[in-house]
């Protein structure tokens, strides 16, 4: 369905007719689709992947829950206490969008002195968004008598923009739940759904993680929850982890579970450990309970030690904004250090957790403070010390998670590696399992990459589009052991014009389209491009072989331009030949600061037909990734 061109008898014509007046045409959601979703009755509640399948690809997921309450959905007009949506019995959810200027509001029945739980989920649906400002919907929560007074608000929660409110009716009756943007925009995708009732909530656990092979007794604090208290061992069957440290308690059914760490190292407690850590590696359990404390630790250390200290409290759901102290055996502050970049929490836009490694100047017993920053405190403000030793590890993030490859044609894809300041070693990719006729071009990251770009490559032609969940799995010899890591899915998106976040995807998906390109082999594809800013390389990048396409370009005007993250290099094209299906390009190095001294390069071919004069390049398709390499140009002059 376009909104360029209703169908006047079409349900979404008949619904978009009723908002016309309030609705702004937004060029990015131009085109919806309306679909029945039939969910079978034994499928698990929870957060799933939906995505588009079209003869032009697959697109990115989008995030849809399954629930096992009362669903409604709003009907308009309802931005006022006389129109007010009336919600059935709770517990129930009630799933709404919210258009520009635009109020929902519902009614419902409380008595007094019993408490309802409301909770928003929004931004958990929609992460980010592009074009708007500060990147998702901003929703607000309110809760009014028949008369129109406030008796509840609810913005931010904690460090989550999506709100959560107990409210306690003061008497018997009925009461009014209102939904905004909290600067009153809105569009077709500010959408979100509202659970209410006397639902188990948890607001945060202590400790925040364990030993992989102990049991650990946690402090569950929230609303609605039957116990306090649990104890939890990874083997169990009553209780799971799953990735990404998410702790499933099966007895709760929670949308969103806490989450929770595990180390093989060993774990303490503040509490019961002093303030002296015995030895190192070692994790501290702690939190920051009253006003203006912070908790001071000291360890022994030797001339020329190395340590890696940092803090797992934000990414695991702890409001606390973390920062740490060093100080000498004299007392004197050697280091402070705060926030730390981290690109695998892709859903956090404030990494608070910070990290740093620490040379020991001398013999003797350094102290170690924790606190926060903003002066927070409460039982919620948890943190997890982490002291050790260089360890060479590594995560990877691959994006998108689903790469598109014509059947005959090369897809680009980007992999980004989360590297330990003692990671040195090189990574090489591989895909589980290989698939015929595919692939896999630009396979090792160099020890000093962090992000480079990769192609797959199909061979074959093909009459239908399809699609095959793969894995990307990266290794590397660390200590003389071959260490793997599976590659995490993740779709690279925009928040508010400017910063980008790598957000996990549960898949990683091989898409193969309809067509009929047949690309030329070549002996250079796996070779080194060797670079200098001192003269021009000049290489070969087949082409697209067939008799359409030697006819209709061969006299036409090429481009050659070098894909991100590779900047610097400008490419110009000094020969095409027709009956080999080459193009031959000089690269150029135009500023060698902004290139890493080893990655990739895959280029990006457009053409101006002879026959087209005066029109826009048309692209032709990408190449294959081919490594290249700086020459020593000192040795050179």
């Amino acid at each position: 369905y376009s909104m360029d061109k209703p169908e006047k008898s079409s349900p979404l014509a008949k619904y978009h007719k009723s908002i016309d007046k309030k609705r702004q045409l937004n060029q990015q959601l131009v085109d919806q689709l309306q679909l029945s979703l039939k969910v079978p009755a034994n499928c698990p509640p929870g957060f799933y992947e939906m995505r588009a399948v079209s003869p032009q690809g697959v697109s990115q997921p989008i995030r849809f829950v399954i629930s096992s309450l009362t669903q409604v959905k709003e009907e308009e007009p309802n931005d006022n206490i006389q129109s007010a949506y009336p919600l059935p019995p709770l517990p129930a959810c009630v799933n709404g969008q919210i258009l520009p200027g635009e109020s929902d509001i519902f009614s419902f029945s409380g008595k007094k002195n019993e408490s309802i739980g409301i909770q928003v989920y929004a931004r958990a649906l929609i992460p980010y968004l592009a074009d708007a400002v500060p990147g998702w919907f901003q929703a607000v929560i309110s809760v009014t008598d028949s008369r129109g007074r406030e008796l509840a608000y609810a913005d931010d929660y904690f460090f989550q923009p999506d709100p959560y409110l107990l409210f306690t009716p003061p008497k018997d009756g009925t009461y009014y739940l209102t939904i905004r943007d909290a600067i009153y925009r809105g569009r077709d995708d500010f959408v979100y759904r509202i659970e209410m009732g006397q639902l188990p909530h948890v607001k945060a656990i202590y400790p925040l993680g364990g030993n992989r092979n102990d049991t650990t007794e946690i402090e569950l604090m929230g609303d609605f929850l039957p116990y306090s208290k649990l104890s939890f061992n990874p083997q169990s069957k009553g209780y799971n982890t799953l990735k990404n440290n998410t702790l499933t308690l099966n007895e709760l059914s929670l949308l969103s579970p806490p989450q929770f760490a595990l180390s093989s190292l060993t774990e303490v407690r503040e509490e019961t450990m002093g303030n002296d850590i015995q030895e190192i590696p070692r994790v501290i359990n702690g939190r920051i309970l009253k006003k203006g404390e912070s908790d001071r630790y000291q360890f022994h250390a030797k001339q020329g030690e190395q340590i890696h200290i940092s803090i797992q409290a934000r990414q695991l759901g702890s409001p606390i904004d973390a920062a740490i102290r060093i100080f000498s055996p004299e007392g004197k502050r050697l280091k402070t250090f705060d926030d730390h970049p981290d690109i695998t929490q892709g859903m956090q836009t404030h990494h608070a957790d910070p990290y740093t490694t620490f040379d020991i100047p001398a013999d003797g017993v350094y102290s170690i403070e924790v606190y926060d920053i903003q002066n927070q405190y409460g039982p919620e403000y948890a943190y997890r010390l982490i002291l050790k030793l260089p360890v060479a590890h590594f995560a990877l993030r691959v994006s998108p998670s689903a790469i598109s490859i014509p059947p005959s044609g090369t897809g680009v894809f980007m992999i980004h590696a989360h590297r330990s300041s003692a990671m040195k070693q090189e990574i090489r990719l591989s895909l589980d399992p290989t698939l015929p006729g595919v692939t896999l071009s630009g396979t090792t990251i160099a020890p000093e990459s962090d992000s480079v770009v990769m192609t797959l490559s199909a061979s074959g032609r093909s009459r239908k589009s399809n699609y095959k969940q793969v894995r990307l799995v990266g290794k590397a010899k660390i200590g003389g052991e071959e260490v793997i890591v599976q590659a995490q899915p993740a779709e690279d998106m925009m928040q508010a014009f400017l910063n980008r976040h790598l957000v996990p995807t549960e898949e990683l998906l091989i898409v193969s389209g309809k067509g009929n390109r047949m690309l030329v082999e070549s002996d250079e594809a796996d070779q080194t491009i060797a670079l200098s800013s001192l003269n021009p390389a000049k290489i070969d990048i087949p082409m697209p072989l067939n008799k359409w396409w030697k006819t209709y370009t061969q006299k036409g005007q090429w481009f050659v331009e070098a894909l991100a993250p590779v900047t610097g290099i400008s490419a110009k094209v000094t020969d095409y030949n027709g009956k080999a299906g080459t193009l031959t390009t000089e690269l150029i190095v135009e500023n060698k600061k902004d290139i890493a001294q080893k990655g990739n390069l895959v280029f990006r071919i457009s053409v101006i037909p002879s026959t087209q004069k005066n029109k826009k390049p048309r692209f032709i398709c990408f190449s294959k990734a081919r490594p290249y390499s700086f020459l020593d140009e000192e040795n050179i002059k």
